[in-house]
């Protein structure tokens, strides 16, 4: 399973909550900062994700996603 978790430089509530979700669950992301991506890679989350952070791209049957999900995170969890 591949998860990579896009967050804000600095505090942000739901790319704290979605990393401490991740954790508990026992599921392995690789963090990276929203403020780091090439423009286009913006662009394109704002096409097909939206833009609230965190970004959360998965290779699973959850798929990817904006915000704090932990709908989504369980799916994860159970996969």
């Amino acid at each position: 399973m591949s998860v990579v978790v896009y967050t804000k430089a600095g505090f942000c509530g739901q790319c704290k909550a979605t990393e401490t979700a991740l954790d508990r669950a026992g599921i392995a992301y690789e963090p990276r900062l929203l403020e780091d991506q090439p423009a286009e890679v913006i662009e394109d989350f704002k096409a097909t994700i939206g833009l609230t952070a965190p970004i959360v791209i998965t290779d699973t049957a959850a798929g990817s996603w904006a915000g704090f999900r932990p709908d989504l995170i369980g799916t994860l969890a159970a996969a």
